[in-house]
């Protein structure tokens, strides 16, 4: 082989190995994207439900101080 073609080959080896490390760095990125999107999801499901909760609580309170047993916990 000409050293020319060897050289553009090897040029052509490099590029194709920055560009899938590149690709690798991307998708590492993108699950890391995905992590945090669902961190934050959970982060808001368990305050609502801490929400709910305290509401409830708070209607059965108000329940029990109207006397209304069929109301309450």
């Amino acid at each position: 082989m000409d050293s020319r073609v060897s050289y553009l080959l090897v040029l052509f080896c490099l590029a194709m190995l920055f560009n899938e490390s590149q690709c690798l760095n991307g998708l590492t990125g993108g699950v890391r994207d995905i992590k945090k999107v669902k961190d934050s999801a959970m982060k808001r499901w368990d305050r609502g439900l801490r929400e709910v909760a305290a509401t409830k609580r708070q209607l059965c309170d108000l329940a029990e101080r109207m006397d209304c047993p069929h109301l309450t916990r």
